[in-house]
């Protein structure tokens, strides 16, 4: 519901998560400063969106609880 309608252009991805099957591989590469998100299908850019300013606290709070470091 707080997703922008537009992003900004600066798209400096800095979250991405990959999901893949014997198949097929889906790639989403996210930035937080645009609040753009990138998908990708097998390697092949396949749509373009916006992401919810709160998905950042979901993404982040998951990488601190497997004691990743977050970028500084």
């Amino acid at each position: 519901a707080d997703a922008p309608g537009l992003p900004a252009l600066c798209f400096i991805p800095r979250h991405g998560l990959r999901l893949m099957d014997e198949d097929a591989s889906v790639e989403y590469v996210i930035c937080f400063e645009c609040y753009s998100i990138h998908t990708y299908r097998d390697g092949e850019l396949s749509a373009k969106s916006t992401i919810a300013a709160s998905a950042r606290h979901v993404f982040n709070r998951i990488l601190s609880d497997a004691a990743i470091p977050l970028a500084k």
